[in-house]
């Protein structure tokens, strides 16, 4: 071959050498490109308006929402209202979301970023979620399915970013922004019950099965709550131990709900409910609460009623905080709030309204363990001196 041909040859070969890279490197840039700009569901934001049901699942739990005539509810729970406007923002979300970049398509890494199937992994204690991803799945009104994505971990760096993967795909993404999904129920709905301060509380009293009571009153809203039928020779633990009882309804909320007649009356021959302490509070301006309780696998369920009781008014004592009118209306907007539905309270306000007469009163300074004095001691103290004698024993 002459020379002339083979340099030729060398330079055709390294034109297509350097055309293919520069064709691959754009390939890359191109792809690079697409991906950053991307949104993770490019359909959803035209279906915003078909979203009508939005189904949560978080390890072993599941609930699902769905658009009713009065707004969104929580389908699971007999239609309690759910909070419209975090669905309309995850829902918004989602159909802004863009992807970043690719992460991993190994179902073993998924759980570094959190986007393992829920339930799927073994929890690390009793206590924790069994993982710690969320599947959120968008469907129409006949329940089709219109986007579903796993949710993971959020990223923090100068601007929050989310780990996801599309449900049914094993390539999981990183995406911009953050997708705020509640870590629990009481998340997506109003938890917080009608509030009954303290500082208006005229009276308590809370009944138990066995017929006992806890009753504590004032006459004076400045004044402590004083405790009734304290045993002969007992005294208060403290002299303020009543106000826990008068602040009962301070700061209600609850931890789940279902509608009160799957609740109330508890059901015959079923040994994991049982019946709970009953409450009377009454304000000094004519506010009635009525709260019937039940325990129901160790937790304390409630059905809570107001009404209205004319109070009269006490020469010398300031005006009630509400006018009689203004107590009639609170009555209404009460009992649309809580008569269809039982609650499940949280602990704290559960141990409140189990607080017993006797739980209110000094401790018995407990009597001194049998004595260990053997003569001993001394052996004990320096191990060098010779054992004692024990009295009374064998010498």
């Amino acid at each position: 071959m002459k020379t002339s041909t083979l340099i030729v040859l060398v330079a055709a070969t390294i034109v297509v050498g350097v055309g293919a890279a520069v064709v691959s490197t754009k390939g890359r840039a191109k792809e690079k490109s697409e991906v950053a700009t991307d949104k993770v569901f490019p359909d959803l934001a035209g279906k915003i308006n078909a979203v009508e049901q939005l189904a949560v699942r978080k390890g072993d739990k599941e609930f699902t929402f769905k658009k009713g005539e009065a707004g969104w509810e929580v389908a699971d729970k007999g239609g309690y209202p759910a909070k419209a406007e975090k669905i309309v923002e995850i829902v918004r979300t989602l159909s802004q979301i863009r992807v970043l970049e690719p992460k991993t398509s190994k179902p073993e890494n998924y759980a570094k970023i959190g986007v393992e199937d829920p339930g799927s992994s073994k929890p690390s204690s009793p206590d924790a979620p069994a993982s710690s991803s969320t599947l959120l799945t968008l469907k129409d009104g006949k329940g089709d399915t219109i986007a579903a994505v796993i949710v993971g971990s959020t990223r923090w760096d100068s601007k929050p970013s989310t780990y996801l993967r599309r449900s049914g795909e094993a390539q999981s993404w990183l995406a911009d922004g953050r997708i705020d999904v509640p870590e629990s129920f009481t998340g997506w709905v109003d938890a917080q019950l009608p509030n009954v301060p303290r500082a208006r509380m005229k009276s308590a009293e809370l009944t138990f099965p066995d017929g006992s009571k806890t009753r504590v009153s004032r006459e004076d809203k400045d004044a402590k709550f004083t405790v009734h039928d304290i045993p002969p020779g007992e005294e208060l633990m403290y002299d303020t131990a009543g106000d826990t009882v008068g602040a009962a309804l301070d700061y209600m909320a609850f931890e789940d709900v279902a509608p009160a007649g799957q609740v109330f009356p508890p059901p015959a021959g079923d040994d994991t409910v049982k019946p709970g302490p009953k409450g009377e509070f009454l304000t000094f301006d004519g506010l009635r609460v009525h709260v019937e309780t039940v325990d129901k696998g160790g937790k304390l369920w409630a059905h809570i009623l107001a009404s209205f009781e004319e109070t009269p008014t006490v020469e010398g004592q300031p005006a009630p905080e509400k006018k009689p009118e203004e107590v009639q209306k609170e009555v209404i907007d009460f009992n649309e709030k809580t008569a269809k539905w039982a609650f499940q309270l949280p602990d704290y306000k559960a141990t409140t309204l189990r607080t017993t007469v006797a739980s209110l009163l000094k401790s018995k300074v407990p009597a001194p363990p049998p004595s260990l004095n053997t003569g001993n001691e001394a052996q004990f103290l320096n191990p060098e001196s010779p054992p004692q004698p024990v009295p009374n024993g064998p010498q």
